[in-house]
């Protein structure tokens, strides 16, 4: 690190600290660890001193895969974390994807309120050099008006379709399909639900075609290539208009697997596809979806409409046919479409980003004829918290953080009793900002791991292929996303779940019963340490 301006404490200077190329908070070298920890007694000592203190973070493509770590570290420790200048014709259209993804979701969305007007105009000028388009804040009132004015031409659309009718798909075949489905916020776990449902309708319908509609074309597209199938994909904007123009080109229209979820301004478009298909003749299909949860009774009721009109459903856990949301509907009941693609992936990964290799050897460095322990946890969200009196945020959060305090002293424990020392390696499934960055929770669990622990974490939006290939040198994982623990047993690693809603049975545990492993998870909100130590103890020798 290099000290740029002058720390005067007695008259409360400013001190800004320009961040080295090289530093990472999660350090596997002593000169690493030694980086960090000057680092950080410079920041206390300077703020302590009342000098106001900024972490100036450089910009390159190895950094910005750092950023939410040092933006939440900076912050702990009462320093204005930013992103100094640079030459961004040197990042790759990935790296310029996965900034873009952190300044409008991360700077210029969460913090916000933290940025004076200066560093505003610094941020959205850094959108701009990416050619991006600038941020625009969608009120409530407007978030509210576009569900009920596309939820009425939704419901319209549906009025006096006919119900579905599985007969009629019974060996079809289609050419050229319309795919709809949460697309536009998902992570390489959703990828493979992708992949999973082209080689199903390709396998069952003959599909060799596809038109994918999604919220944000320019992520669906990153991650899309990660993917190799039978069917060629044509990424459009989830937009009535796109619709329209698309229909009838189609042959089917197809929910491409995933979550059927409580998502109001996707469930309205979902139903007025649905219903447009069904008044043109053309067949709607449901293929290894996920329903729930739901917390609001309009989106019940949208999403019922939308399964009535389904000729075909297909449900990805047993536990999803028993839903209340399937009560009036036919549905079968099969696994995960993640599953169906995993499958294909051979022993050579061919779809692995540049420089993955060498950055899973690094990761990997040193852990021969030693147990690797592989990490997935994510952030959660309080809207689906069941059983929360008065503050369902707080009392989120709360449970939240006891768990990552547990979770860390079990990791403690273990490295500390085992007879070979173990590797801990966190790997993120979704690094970015929009749909809840791993990354925000790989630091706070960090905070608690004790000296000694070798914790090593992947600062990368790692590639499909990329996770398989690290999961593939795993003895273990513990994994609380949904598709870490698919990607887990689909390559023979035993998986902990960690069923992330509080409150409630979900799907976390809904796949390991599946699997046979009901007694491998626990609910985040009663999940123990002596719980976790004794589960990683079937995989790794512990002494007494």
């Amino acid at each position: 690190m290099t000290s740029v301006g002058k720390a005067d404490h007695e008259n409360a200077a400013s001190v800004d600290i320009a961040l080295d190329p090289d530093l990472t908070l999660y350090p596997l070298t002593p000169a690493q660890r030694s980086a960090v920890d000057a680092l950080r007694d410079e920041t206390r000592r300077s703020v302590a001193a009342g000098a106001h203190v900024r972490w100036i973070a450089p910009l390159s493509a190895a950094f910005i895969y750092r950023l939410e770590g040092v933006f939440s570290e900076a912050r702990a420790l009462g320093a204005e974390p930013c992103i100094g200048g640079g030459d961004v014709s040197s990042l790759s259209p990935n790296d310029r994807l996965f900034l873009d993804d952190f300044l409008r979701y991360r700077v210029l969305g969460e913090d916000a309120a933290l940025l004076s007007g200066e560093d505003r105009r610094h941020y959205e000028q850094l959108l701009g050099r990416l050619g991006s388009p600038p941020v625009t804040n969608i009120s409530f009132a407007a978030d509210a008006a576009e569900v009920l004015l596309h939820g009425v031409r939704g419901h319209l659309a549906a009025f006096g379709a006919s119900a579905g009718d599985a007969r009629k798909v019974a060996g079809a075949r289609y050419a050229k399909v319309l795919l709809i489905g949460a697309y536009g916020g998902e992570h390489i776990g959703d990828a493979a639900i992708l992949g999973g449902v082209l080689f199903r309708i390709n396998r069952k319908h003959g599909v060799s075609n596809a038109v994918l509609m999604t919220q944000r074309p320019a992520h669906t597209r990153h991650l899309t290539p990660m993917i190799e199938t039978p069917v060629t994909i044509d990424v459009r904007e989830y937009l009535h208009r796109e619709i329209d123009a698309v229909i009838d080109s189609v042959d089917a229209v197809v929910f491409a697997g995933g979550p059927l979820i409580d998502l109001p301004k996707q469930l309205v478009r979902h139903l007025y596809t649905a219903a447009l298909a069904r008044k043109k003749g053309k067949p709607f299909l449901m293929e290894g979806i996920g329903p729930g949860p739901f917390h609001r009774a309009p989106s019940i009721f949208t999403a019922k409409r939308l399964l009535k009109l389904a000729d075909f459903i297909s449900v990805r856990t047993r536990e999803s046919a028993d839903d209340m949301l399937m009560e009036e509907v036919e549905c079968e009941t099969g696994t995960d479409p993640a599953f169906d693609y995993l499958e294909t992936r051979g022993a050579a990964l061919t779809r692995l980003a540049p420089g993955e290799a060498a950055q899973i050897a690094s990761l990997l460095d040193g852990a021969e004829e030693r147990p690797v322990i592989g990490v997935n946890i994510r952030p959660i969200y309080h809207q689906y918290t069941a059983g929360a009196s008065g503050d369902k945020v707080s009392y989120t959060r709360d449970i939240e953080q006891r768990f990552e305090e547990r979770l860390a002293a079990a990791i403690n424990e273990v490295s500390r009793r085992a007879e070979a020392k173990p590797v801990f390696v966190f790997f993120s499934m979704n690094a970015v900002q929009f749909g809840l960055s791993d990354m925000t929770s790989v630091w706070r669990i960090s905070r608690h791991i004790a000296p000694g622990v070798d914790w090593r974490v992947w600062e990368a939006d790692a590639s499909l292929d990329g996770v398989l290939e690290l999961i593939r040198n795993m003895t273990v994982a513990v994994t609380m996303r949904f598709h870490a623990t698919i990607f887990a047993l689909s390559q023979g690693v035993d998986a902990i779940g960690i069923d992330y809603r509080i409150g409630k049975r979900d799907k976390v545990a809904a796949v390991l019963s599946d699997a046979g492993k009901g007694d491998q998870v626990a609910r985040i909100d009663e999940m123990t340490t002596p719980w976790l130590v004794d589960q990683l103890s079937r995989h790794i020798r512990l002494r007494d």
